[in-house]
C-alpha cells in the first residue's frame, strides 16, 4: 500500500495510517464483549461462567484477560458501573481509550528508532489528506527518512556528495537546494512559498510541499537518466 522500505519503523505505518495495532483491536473486543455480559439476565450461561471466574479465578481465565485489558487502557470502572452504561455511551468510551492508548503506545515505541522519533503525531497524515497513492508514498519515504538518498542510508555510501554533481551532502532537504536540479525544474525558480518544515505542518502545507517535491523527484530522476547514458 505505502510501497515502504523494507527497514521501515513499523510503528510509523500504524502512525502514518492512524491504524490502531491488532493488541488493541483485540482488548477493545474482549471489554466491549464485558459489557454485554454484565448486562445478561443473571440466570444466563455466560453471566454464570462470568461470575464463577471472578469468584475462583486461575490462569489465563477470560475474567482476568479482560480486567487486565480495563486496567492497560485505563478504564477504572466495576463491573457495577459498566453494567449501567447504555451501549452505545460504553463503546465510546472504550473507542476512545484504546485510540488514547494505542498513540501513546506507537509515539513510545517510535523513539527506539532515530529516523522518527522526532515526529509528533496527533492524527494520522496519510489518512486524512486526498493525495494520489503516488505521492502518499512519497511523502511516507520523506517522513520516514527512508528516500533512497545518500544521507538515509550513509553506512551504504563512502562518498556522500549529491549524485548531480553538487558538493553538498545529498540530503532530504538538499534535493529543494541542488543546483543542478532548481536549472532544470521550473517549479523551484517559482515562489511557492514552501519550506522543507512543512513536511510536518498542517494537511493544506503539506500538499503544497509533496507536489513541489514530486515534481523534483521526477526532474532528478531524468537527470539521473541522462547522466547514466
Amino acid at each position: 500500500m505505502l510501497n515502504a522500505h523494507s527497514k521501515t519503523a513499523i510503528e510509523s505505518l500504524y502512525l502514518e495510517t492512524g491504524t490502531i495495532p491488532l493488541r488493541f483491536l483485540v482488548k477493545s473486543r474482549r471489554i466491549n464483549y464485558l459489557h454485554h455480559i454484565l448486562t445478561r439476565n443473571n440466570d444466563e450461561l455466560i453471566q454464570k461462567v462470568y461470575k464463577d471466574q471472578c469468584r475462583k479465578p486461575i490462569k489465563d481465565d477470560w475474567a482476568i484477560q479482560v480486567k487486565d485489558d480495563l486496567e492497560s487502557v485505563e478504564i477504572s470502572l466495576s463491573d457495577e458501573k459498566i453494567k449501567w452504561f447504555r451501549k452505545a455511551k460504553f463503546k465510546k468510551l472504550v473507542r476512545s481509550k484504546i485510540q488514547e492508548n494505542a498513540l501513546k503506545y506507537l509515539n513510545d515505541l517510535k523513539m527506539s528508532h532515530k529516523k522518527v522519533k522526532t515526529l509528533i503525531y496527533k492524527k494520522a497524515y496519510l489518512k486524512d489528506s486526498n493525495l494520489s497513492i503516488e505521492k502518499k508514498q512519497l511523502m511516507f519515504r520523506l517522513r520516514t527518512r527512508m528516500l533512497d538518498i545518500k544521507d538515509n542510508f550513509s553506512f551504504l555510501y563512502l562518498d556522500k556528495e549529491c549524485t548531480l554533481g553538487c558538493k553538498d551532502v545529498e540530503s532530504q532537504e538538499q534535493l529543494l537546494n541542488c543546483d543542478t536540479i532548481i536549472k532544470n525544474c521550473v517549479e523551484l525558480s517559482e515562489d511557492l512559498e514552501v519550506e522543507y518544515e512543512d513536511i510536518v505542518g498542517d494537511i493544506t502545507q503539506q500538499t503544497k510541499f509533496i507536489n513541489l517535491y514530486k515534481y523534483v523527484m521526477d526532474t532528478r530522476k531524468e537527470l539521473m537518466k541522462t547522466l547514466s547514458n
